[in-house]
């Protein structure tokens, strides 16, 4: 288990990392709030979903049967890094802001919790736990292996999310439930099985190169370029839909929106590097950002995003920068902390 420290190599779908490519920038746009301007809103309606449902699509290529296997090769490929990334950030997060003890205290026990949603000062890093949660459950729930018996698991979790965690409304979670992030699990279920059932035909429609298909695709591609400008701009097109329906069709449709676009730039060589480094990324969002901000601090310079397209700007010189510098630090990081349970296994063996 612990040679799985760095990631299990997987097949590489160019497609999926370039997807994950946009993907992480919206998540990083999204979280500069409403100085991005009408994007803000735009993509928190499909910028998660997006990437439970990639994971789903990444899912075909796990071919371990067993439950027990499944879930201790997702805590030392998920929850193990989530844990080193929040004990970095609660450090710098110490360091920056003073925190006394009791506030340290606070924060590990946050951390404890599975580092829940909108409640750590590294708030992206709740995606790591909700993702264990859920590939875990998907471990199970594999076992059926009938694909209408998969679809069902997904609309009833997709049911569940819309009428009762209500996704819609500013959603806050019990006490209990939401131990790693355990309601929001519930909550992106379907898209993580949607995923796993699409992939296959997905994958076979991309890799149709005759020309027919080229149209076919273009064509597929501004409609839902035109559809995802609607929604960028507040104008509901799918109004005439009972609620439950428009909000699926209108996250599944610009889900799809990202993969045809990712599918016209997948051999970009610097996008599908970004995509590989998606985790990295994520767990490095808040250190990037403090560490950008304390080092202009330090020469009497400030941030300041006063318009939309600077923040555009801002987050691309931000996934640049993390992507050349800091994640190279970070895998060498966790490469030694590989070698150092290697080697602290070997002695407890002998």
């Amino acid at each position: 288990m612990i040679g799985l420290i760095n990631m299990i190599e997987k097949k590489r779908i160019n497609w999926i990392d370039v997807s994950k490519a946009i993907g992480i920038y919206l998540i990083y746009l999204g979280h500069c709030n409403t100085k991005a301007g009408a994007a803000y809103s735009f993509v928190f309606k499909f910028h998660v979903p997006l990437f439970f449902f990639l994971s789903g699509c990444s899912e075909n290529f796990n071919k371990e049967e067993k439950i027990i296997n499944n879930i201790k090769k997702n805590f030392v490929t998920i929850l193990f890094p989530a844990l080193v990334f929040a004990l970095l950030s609660l450090i710098l997060n110490v360091l920056f802001n003073n925190l006394a003890l009791h506030d340290v205290r606070l924060s590990l026990d946050e951390i404890k919790r599975g580092i829940i949603r909108n409640t750590f000062v590294a708030q992206p890093l709740w995606f790591f736990s909700c993702l264990f949660i859920i590939k875990c459950l998907f471990s199970i729930i594999k076992k059926f292996k009938n694909k209408i018996i998969l679809l069902l698991f997904a609309v009833f979790s997709s049911l569940i999310s819309f009428y009762y965690f209500n996704p819609i409304a500013d959603y806050v979670p019990g006490y209990y439930l939401n131990y790693f992030n355990f309601d929001w699990a519930i909550q992106y279920l379907n898209f993580y099985i949607i995923g796993y059932l699409l992939y296959p035909y997905i994958n076979k429609f991309f890799e149709k190169k005759q020309k027919k298909m080229f149209i076919v695709k273009s064509l597929t591609v501004i409609l839902l370029i035109l559809f995802g400008a609607t929604v960028f701009f507040g104008k509901n097109i799918l109004s005439f839909l009972p609620d439950f329906l428009a909000y699926s069709l209108r996250t599944y449709l610009l889900i799809t929106m990202i993969l045809m676009v990712a599918h016209l730039f997948e051999n970009n060589i610097k996008l599908k590097e970004i995509g590989k480094n998606t985790l990295y990324l994520c767990g490095s969002e808040y250190i990037i950002k403090l560490l950008i901000k304390c080092t202009l601090g330090i020469v009497g310079l400030k941030i300041t995003i006063s318009n939309p397209l600077m923040a555009w700007i801002y987050v691309g010189i931000l996934i640049v920068i993390a992507n050349k510098y800091l994640v190279p630090l970070e895998k060498n990081m966790f490469t030694c902390i590989k070698e150092y349970l290697l080697n602290l296994k070997n002695i407890v063996k002998l």
